[in-house]
Protein backbone atom coordinates (compact mmCIF):
# COMPACT_ATOMS: atom_id res chain seq x y z
CA UNK A 1 0.00 0.00 0.00
CA UNK A 2 1.11 3.68 -1.03
CA UNK A 3 0.59 6.01 1.94
CA UNK A 4 -1.61 9.00 0.78
CA UNK A 5 -2.58 12.56 2.21
CA UNK A 6 -4.84 10.89 5.09
CA UNK A 7 -1.43 8.38 5.67
CA UNK A 8 0.87 11.38 6.28
CA UNK A 9 -1.86 13.99 7.85
CA UNK A 10 -2.36 10.78 10.49
CA UNK A 11 1.71 10.66 11.17
CA UNK A 12 1.94 14.45 11.65
CA UNK A 13 -1.12 14.70 13.65
CA UNK A 14 0.17 11.95 16.15
CA UNK A 15 3.79 13.32 16.01
CA UNK A 16 1.96 16.64 16.97
CA UNK A 17 0.01 15.85 20.06
CA UNK A 18 3.15 14.42 21.34
CA UNK A 19 4.65 17.53 20.58
CA UNK A 20 7.54 16.36 18.66
CA UNK A 21 7.84 19.07 15.89
CA UNK A 22 11.38 17.12 14.26
CA UNK A 23 9.27 13.87 14.10
CA UNK A 24 6.41 15.86 12.30
CA UNK A 25 8.84 17.61 10.10
CA UNK A 26 10.06 14.60 9.14
CA UNK A 27 6.88 13.17 7.74
CA UNK A 28 6.12 15.88 6.10
CA UNK A 29 9.16 15.90 4.26
CA UNK A 30 8.87 11.92 3.83
CA UNK A 31 5.33 13.32 2.25
CA UNK A 32 6.90 15.49 -0.32
CA UNK A 33 9.53 13.16 -1.39
CA UNK A 34 6.84 10.84 -2.17
CA UNK A 35 5.17 13.12 -4.10
CA UNK A 36 1.77 13.31 -2.09
CA UNK A 37 0.55 16.59 -2.13
CA UNK A 38 -0.31 18.58 1.04
CA UNK A 39 -3.77 19.51 1.80
CA UNK A 40 -5.19 22.37 4.32
CA UNK A 41 -5.65 19.34 7.24
CA UNK A 42 -1.70 18.86 6.84
CA UNK A 43 -1.30 22.71 7.18
CA UNK A 44 -3.26 23.22 10.14
CA UNK A 45 -1.51 19.69 11.68
CA UNK A 46 2.16 21.04 10.94
CA UNK A 47 0.88 24.45 12.34
CA UNK A 48 -0.42 22.49 15.72
CA UNK A 49 3.11 20.44 15.66
CA UNK A 50 4.74 23.64 16.06
CA UNK A 51 2.33 25.41 18.75
CA UNK A 52 2.92 21.79 20.93
CA UNK A 53 6.52 22.33 20.21
CA UNK A 54 7.07 26.01 21.40
CA UNK A 55 8.31 26.78 17.74
CA UNK A 56 6.54 30.23 16.93
CA UNK A 57 9.12 31.04 14.44
CA UNK A 58 8.93 28.01 12.18
CA UNK A 59 5.05 28.14 12.34
CA UNK A 60 5.20 31.73 10.89
CA UNK A 61 7.55 30.68 8.45
CA UNK A 62 5.56 27.51 7.10
CA UNK A 63 2.46 29.80 7.09
CA UNK A 64 4.64 32.20 4.78
CA UNK A 65 5.68 29.21 2.49
CA UNK A 66 1.43 27.75 2.32
CA UNK A 67 1.44 29.01 -1.72
CA UNK A 68 4.16 27.14 -2.42
CA UNK A 69 2.93 23.74 -1.82
CA UNK A 70 -0.44 24.75 -3.60
CA UNK A 71 -2.25 26.09 -0.39
CA UNK A 72 -3.89 28.88 0.75
CA UNK A 73 -4.64 30.32 4.30
CA UNK A 74 -7.72 29.04 6.29
CA UNK A 75 -9.22 29.90 9.34
CA UNK A 76 -8.07 27.33 10.57
CA UNK A 77 -4.97 27.68 9.70
CA UNK A 78 -5.14 31.19 10.85
CA UNK A 79 -6.38 30.24 14.33
CA UNK A 80 -3.27 27.54 14.57
CA UNK A 81 -0.89 30.25 13.64
CA UNK A 82 -2.49 32.99 16.24
CA UNK A 83 -2.21 30.70 18.64
CA UNK A 84 1.33 29.10 18.20
CA UNK A 85 2.12 32.98 18.69
CA UNK A 86 0.34 33.67 21.23
CA UNK A 87 1.30 30.73 23.30
CA UNK A 88 4.81 31.34 23.10
CA UNK A 89 3.88 35.20 24.19
CA UNK A 90 4.61 37.17 21.23
CA UNK A 91 1.32 38.86 21.41
CA UNK A 92 2.21 41.52 18.89
CA UNK A 93 2.80 39.69 16.03
CA UNK A 94 -0.13 37.10 16.97
CA UNK A 95 -2.51 40.38 16.82
CA UNK A 96 -0.91 41.30 13.29
CA UNK A 97 -1.64 37.76 12.22
CA UNK A 98 -5.29 38.38 13.73
CA UNK A 99 -5.77 41.94 11.95
CA UNK A 100 -4.50 39.72 8.41
CA UNK A 101 -7.13 37.21 9.30
CA UNK A 102 -9.97 39.66 9.56
CA UNK A 103 -8.84 41.83 6.24
CA UNK A 104 -9.10 38.43 4.37
CA UNK A 105 -12.23 37.28 6.09
CA UNK A 106 -10.66 34.45 8.01
CA UNK A 107 -11.13 35.52 11.95
CA UNK A 108 -13.62 34.27 13.68
CA UNK A 109 -14.59 33.33 17.74
CA UNK A 110 -11.97 30.47 17.92
CA UNK A 111 -9.05 33.19 16.55
CA UNK A 112 -10.04 35.84 19.30
CA UNK A 113 -10.47 32.56 21.89
CA UNK A 114 -6.86 31.63 21.13
CA UNK A 115 -5.40 34.37 21.92
CA UNK A 116 -7.21 35.38 25.08
CA UNK A 117 -6.42 31.70 26.11
CA UNK A 118 -2.78 32.60 25.70
CA UNK A 119 -3.90 36.15 27.34
CA UNK A 120 -5.07 34.19 30.27
CA UNK A 121 -2.36 31.81 30.74
CA UNK A 122 0.62 34.41 30.54
CA UNK A 123 -1.77 36.94 32.54
CA UNK A 124 -1.29 39.65 29.79
CA UNK A 125 -4.21 41.60 30.76
CA UNK A 126 -3.37 44.28 28.21
CA UNK A 127 -4.24 42.24 25.43
CA UNK A 128 -6.55 40.21 26.32
CA UNK A 129 -8.86 43.26 26.40
CA UNK A 130 -8.28 43.41 22.98
CA UNK A 131 -9.37 40.01 22.05
CA UNK A 132 -12.29 40.58 24.46
CA UNK A 133 -13.52 44.03 22.70
CA UNK A 134 -13.45 42.05 19.42
CA UNK A 135 -15.32 38.49 21.42
CA UNK A 136 -18.30 40.89 22.76
CA UNK A 137 -18.91 42.10 18.61
CA UNK A 138 -18.77 38.57 17.05
CA UNK A 139 -18.95 35.62 19.73
CA UNK A 140 -22.49 34.39 20.30
CA UNK A 141 -23.39 33.51 23.93
CA UNK A 142 -21.29 30.18 25.36
CA UNK A 143 -18.36 31.35 24.09
CA UNK A 144 -19.01 34.94 25.29
CA UNK A 145 -19.98 33.13 28.68
CA UNK A 146 -16.31 31.43 28.01
CA UNK A 147 -14.83 34.55 27.98
CA UNK A 148 -15.74 36.22 30.54
CA UNK A 149 -14.56 33.29 32.37
CA UNK A 150 -11.06 34.14 30.74
CA UNK A 151 -10.63 37.41 31.74
CA UNK A 152 -11.87 36.95 35.22
CA UNK A 153 -8.56 34.50 35.45
CA UNK A 154 -6.76 37.11 34.87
Amino acid sequence: LAADVFTYNILINGAANMGRCVKAERYFKQMQDAGVMPDAVTAVTLLNAYSHSGEPDKALQFHQQLSSFGLVPTTSSMNALVDCLSRSGQFGLAWEQIREAEAAGLADTVTYMAFLGSCRNLKSKLHAKKAFQKLKDVADKPALASAYVLMSEL
